[in-house]
């Protein structure tokens, strides 16, 4: 097998495993994740719990992001700095900008609460 195509199978493995189907419990990271707790937001809250906290923090949405929707439209209207991808497990991210530095929030699109996933720098 070519080494390519055994990389490609190996990421799109670990793409799978990391992506649980609707009413799996997912464990939550034994320690938050240092950027997570550097800007004060709690893996698993919800969305509007995080953004409420970045931007009491001085963090800016980012409101150009969501408008890279699928077909130019916003996933949430209320969030404009959301932008999701398409199909069924599609990822959301929240993007946040505070001093030259950029963060994306992922969320879980597939519960109510959209809750944080993670926090990573864009």
């Amino acid at each position: 097998m070519p080494f390519l195509l055994v990389m490609r199978r190996l990421t799109w493995f670990a793409a799978a495993s990391a992506v649980a189907a609707p009413g799996w419990a997912v464990p939550a990271p034994a320690v938050p994740p240092a950027l997570a707790s550097a800007v004060g937001v709690a893996i698993d809250s919800g969305y509007a719990t995080a953004r409420a906290q970045l931007l009491r923090t001085g963090w800016k949405a980012d409101r150009t992001w969501g408008e890279a929707g699928v077909g130019g439209r916003r996933t949430y209207p209320r969030y404009p700095e959301v932008l999701c991808g398409h199909g069924r497990d599609a990822v959301c991210t929240g993007r946040f900008h505070k001093a030259g530095h950029a963060i994306l929030v992922m969320i879980n699109p597939r519960s109510k609460a959209l809750p944080v996933t993670s926090i990573d720098e864009d």
